[in-house]
């Protein structure tokens, strides 16, 4: 995919372009890392990452080819 977007609830996480990775949160809050497949990993799982998180990826032209969403729960 040419673009892949992470978000949870209303917030944007991260953003893969042209294989070049942008946070939107700080990386020491978020604890997250993201590899070039488009895979989130959250580190240190605690309660308050519990949520619904959504990917979607786009293609070159900008359409979208995938989306998922994800319900996290920490217990």
């Amino acid at each position: 995919m040419h673009e892949t977007i992470w978000s949870r609830g209303n917030e944007r996480l991260l953003q893969i372009k042209d294989k070049k990775i942008n946070y939107y949160v700080e990386k020491v809050r978020c604890r997250c890392k993201v590899l070039l497949n488009g895979t989130l990993r959250i580190e240190r799982l605690v309660k308050e990452d519990s949520g619904i998180y959504k990917v979607a990826a786009y293609d070159k032209n900008g359409k979208l080819k995938a989306d998922e969403t994800i319900v996290l729960i920490v217990l």
